[in-house]
């Protein structure tokens, strides 16, 4: 008996053959989705990665702005004691030009950084992170600064 695959013996070919079947198609399918969720994973963890890196090169921008505040004018902005405060217009007026011109309204997750006042010689400044709460364990983007620093 001459049997070619895929065919007929009169030359047609055979409804199934060739193909892939149903349990086949389904396994490529799902190795696709374990992969680009592997993928999207690992993209979402860099990019917050650089979320980080970017709010604390921030943070030293403003830490070496109101370092030379502080040398001239003797002490930091002052502001309630141990009060946060938004890094808003009227503070950036008050540290000005000091700061770069190109210094960001807001953290890479779209809340104001925030600066403390702690005496005349010491400061804190900080992002509230990703969850957008302050004083939570992801605001680890914070500065302590004070008269130690040469």
């Amino acid at each position: 008996m001459n049997r070619c695959r895929g065919k007929t013996p009169d030359g047609a070919r055979w409804a199934g053959a060739g193909g892939f079947t149903m349990i086949e198609l389904m396994v490529v399918f799902g190795v696709i989705v374990i992969l680009t969720g592997i993928v999207l994973g690992v993209a979402n963890h860099a990019q917050e990665k650089a979320r980080t890196a970017n709010a604390a090169a921030t943070l030293q921008k403003m830490r070496n702005a109101l370092d030379d505040y502080k040398a001239e004018k003797g002490t930091y902005p002052e502001k309630k004691v141990g009060q946060p405060s938004a890094v808003n217009k009227s503070f950036r007026m008050t540290i000005g030009k000091h700061l770069p011109l190109n210094f960001p309204e807001t953290d890479p997750w779209g809340t104001e950084y925030y600066y403390v006042y702690l005496s005349k010689s010491a400061c804190q400044v900080f992002s509230c992170g990703p969850d957008r709460k302050y004083s939570t364990r992801d605001d680890a983007h914070k500065y302590n600064l004070d008269n130690v620093r040469q």
